[in-house]
């Protein structure tokens, strides 16, 4: 019986432990994407990563702004 007891939470250990791993592995292929994008930007445009951001928090209010009449 505790065999299949460990058996079973050395299971879950790897499953937590593989899924954990590729949540990181998308975390750090999103941080790159970002900061590669905000180098392209800076370096072809000029725009610096504040003001992209500002871009960025405004888009909702853009966004209705559109559909207000």
């Amino acid at each position: 019986m505790e065999l299949i007891l460990l058996i079973g939470a050395l299971a879950v250990a790897w499953l937590l432990f593989t899924g954990l791993v590729n949540i990181l592995k998308t975390t750090v292929k999103t941080a790159f994407t970002v900061a590669l994008v905000c180098f392209a930007f800076y370096l072809v445009w000029g725009v610096n990563p504040r003001e992209l951001w500002e871009v960025v928090r405004n888009l909702p209010e853009l966004f209705f702004s559109l559909f207000d009449s």
